[in-house]
């Protein structure tokens, strides 16, 4: 028979004596012991299948409401014809005689959990080769099964962790606002910057472990103000994350380049860097300077329109800007073009994995997500949440939703342009001359900015000036 690579010496990993003694310590103390170890592991948790029986046994009795001591189990097991399979009487006492105290069995549940998950992950890690080396098998859907698995396998892993009295998180909560005060941030964000004042007091900043969704209509600047916000928490030395699964390389730079390089004092519009024809020497300079000025400090971290979409690949992205290079927020750019997103339909469930799925890594890996989605609606009006609703964005898994409403564009979508009445905007009217009517957006105009859900706190809307030549608030 051939070598097994990953079995050296023909064994799986196990500790049969870890298991004896945790099953013997059950019987040794019943009413306390078993629901330890039911907490941390299962009956198929142990390698031999004699084991496997006494501890399933051990549920089945706790649940009647017997206690599974020595007694109870060898009578279950010779009641079911069974005690042969666990080894005899002899066996059974045995494990029970093996120890002398229970007091250690959550640290022998702890040791044989891991030796399973470690016999789990080596078994698919075969069936990954295998269906690897397979002709029929994709690899797509190779990869994918090993995903899952090693999931699972880490949040069994994680069992037990992190179960700490309110006193200890109270302290690492004091220590962390402390910290504010001192920096003098209490006042406003207690998160990331958001590049805007009034959002920062109202959310509290982009907070880790939330989810925020970013919306708009078409061509109404949301993912241009998001930048903006980016870049001011970069700029402020807050590492942070972009990916774009649907922008160009060139255009997104040339909305980012200016943005950051403005606040860092350096003026330069979007327009400018790709009209070489109108560049002499002054112009280079200031080009050159406005590219060294944009991430002086490596802060901003890019993924531009991945080969995969899938929710899978988004969460390597992530983990990676996240753990590897620090990023307390990553945006997501047209989170409608997420694979499955579309074959969402009137089904809302698809739509809820996907949120669900991103809100659920935002608390993973210590991080605010941010998903900027399209609002497709007809008419110049401020879209609502109920739009929001009706594009199948599931606003329920997150934490925050922010809709921007820029008017002026949506009137020149809507009506073909739009006529100022004093102070506002309104659509043409027949009896509008031809003068009167703009066609055109202004480089610098109002937009409107609702926070329309807020977790548990207020909510608000404001109109804020933005230059979208520079990409920046005037």
């Amino acid at each position: 028979m051939t070598q097994d690579p990953f079995v050296p010496d023909g064994t799986p990993p196990q500790n049969v004596e870890l298991e004896m003694a945790v099953l013997g310590a059950v019987m040794l103390e019943p009413r306390w012991a078993y629901p330890v170890a039911a907490g941390i592991i299962q009956h198929h948790d142990f390698y031999l299948d004699g084991h496997a029986l006494m501890f399933r046994i051990f549920g089945e009795l706790y649940v009647r409401g017997i206690m599974p001591d020595a007694a109870s189990v060898i009578d279950e097991l010779r009641s079911r014809n069974q005690l042969d399979e666990a080894g005899g009487s002899g066996v059974v006492l045995g494990m029970l005689n093996s120890v002398p105290t229970a007091a250690n069995i959550e640290y022998h549940c702890m040791k044989v959990l891991d030796k399973s998950i470690r016999r789990l992950v080596m078994l698919h890690c075969q069936h990954g080769i295998r269906g690897a080396i397979d002709a029929q098998t994709s690899i797509q859907a190779t990869v994918t099964g090993l995903q899952n698995m090693l999931t699972r396998a880490v949040e069994r892993d994680r069992r037990g962790e992190s179960i700490n009295p309110l006193q200890h998180h109270a302290a690492e909560e004091y220590a962390r606002l402390s910290e504010l005060y001192d920096a003098g941030g209490i006042d406003t964000a207690s998160g990331v910057t958001t590049g805007f004042e009034w959002l920062n007091e109202t959310m509290g900043g982009f907070q880790a472990g939330d989810l925020v969704i970013w919306a708009a209509r078409p061509n109404c600047g949301k993912t241009r103000i998001l930048l903006y916000s980016l870049a001011s928490a970069g700029m402020s030395g807050t590492p942070v994350g972009f990916i774009s699964l649907d922008m160009s390389q060139r255009r997104l730079l040339s909305y980012l380049i200016p943005t950051a390089a403005n606040l860092a004092g350096v003026q330069i519009t979007g327009q400018d860097i790709y009209r070489p024809a109108l560049w002499g020497a002054p112009e280079k300079v200031l080009l050159r300077r406005a590219c060294e000025a944009a991430d002086p400090a490596g802060n901003f971290w890019l993924v531009l329109n991945p080969k995969s979409n899938s929710l899978y690949a988004i969460e390597s992205y992530i983990r990676e800007m996240a753990v590897s290079n620090g990023a307390k927020v990553i945006a997501i750019d047209q989170a409608q073009n997420i694979a499955g997103w579309a074959e969402g339909g009137k089904d809302r469930s698809q739509y809820a994995i996907i949120v669900n799925g991103l809100h659920q890594m935002a608390r993973a890996y210590g991080c605010a997500i941010v998903l900027v989605h399209q609002i497709q609606r007809a008419g110049a009006d401020a879209p609502t949440l109920a739009n929001l609703k009706d594009t199948g964005c599931v606003e329920e898994f997150s934490d925050s939703v922010v809709i921007l409403h820029d008017r002026q564009r949506a009137l020149i979508d809507a009506y073909g342009g739009f006529v100022r009445d004093g102070l506002n905007l309104r659509k043409p009217k027949d009896s509008d001359n031809n003068q009167s009517i703009v066609r055109n957006v202004d480089l610098v105009r109002s937009v409107r900015i609702g926070l329309e859900k807020n977790r548990n706190r207020e909510t608000r809307r404001e109109y804020c000036m933005f230059d979208f030549a520079r990409g920046i608030q005037p």
